[in-house]
């Protein structure tokens, strides 16, 4: 009786080991998630800074008395545009 008495808690014991490693694996697999995530979104912000920072050496904005509004002038191509 004590040996099925043993056997019965070392299989819950068991059982309780198996459910905390399938819940360390799930806390794992989501902070590995989340960290492919915040990195992607680094990745992202950085690039559009560096898209930014060749726009605004290329381009220049000036101001036209005349018409009270902005244009840009792209300073590679010598063109000039209202948008």
């Amino acid at each position: 009786m004590r040996n099925a008495a043993e056997a019965l808690l070392a299989e819950e014991e068991r059982k309780k080991e198996i459910i905390q490693a399938k819940k360390d694996s799930t806390y794992t697999e989501r902070a590995i998630a989340a960290a492919l995530s915040l990195q992607k979104m680094y990745y992202t912000w950085k690039a559009v800074q560096a898209v930014r920072q060749v726009a605004f050496q290329v381009y220049l904005k000036h101001f036209d008395p005349n018409y009270h509004q902005y244009y840009w002038e792209n300073t590679r191509l010598g063109t000039t545009s209202w948008r």
